[in-house]
């Protein structure tokens, strides 16, 4: 009887090793699989993740350059104001310079005529002629300056304007996705 327990028990033995490798290779191969997986997953995600960077470095690389092609226009239109402002003063500066010497000239002009007048009547006409000379070259020079400032203003500021119209069509559009 020891020998038919012992056979049983080993039987018995032999088919607990058999079920225990069988759950431990069932385990292991589970086990490498799910590790698999894992692996497959995260190196998936790590891609995707990578991708999206990329995506959001590009959109934001571009963004900054024209973030900076606009600032560049703004100023370009700046100095173009500026350059245009510089030339229209110099000639304003320049039609205002003439006007005063022709005024001067004709002071002169006036003044020796007034010196040369043998009676009081002649001084009365030659001033009162001179009076009426200078008013209306006055008004009419003031014309001409006002008219030359105004082009001036509207010159210089035309860049600006555009810089502006620009802005607004920029910031009026509706941002990318």
């Amino acid at each position: 009887m020891t020998t038919a327990k012992s056979r049983a028990g080993a039987s018995k033995l032999a088919a607990v090793e058999t079920n225990t490798d069988i759950v431990r290779d069932t385990v292991a191969d589970t086990v490498k699989a799910s590790q698999a997986a894992v692996e497959k997953n995260v190196a998936q995600g790590l891609a995707l993740s990578k991708d999206q960077f990329e995506k959001a470095a590009q959109a934001a690389t571009k963004n900054v350059d024209e973030m900076v092609a606009f600032a560049k226009g703004n100023v370009d239109a700046v100095f173009a104001s500026a350059a245009i402002f510089a030339q229209g003063t110099e000639q304003l500066t320049r039609a205002w310079f003439a006007l005063h010497h022709g005024a001067a000239e004709q002071a002169a002009e006036a003044t020796r005529s007034l010196f040369a007048a043998k009676t009081l009547r002649e001084v009365v006409d030659l001033q009162s002629t001179f009076t009426k000379t200078a008013f209306d070259g006055f008004v009419a020079e003031s014309s001409k300056l006002s008219e030359l400032g105004l082009k001036v203003t509207n010159d210089a500021v035309a860049p600006i304007a555009a810089r502006v119209n620009v802005a607004v069509e920029t910031l009026s559009k509706p941002l990318a996705a």
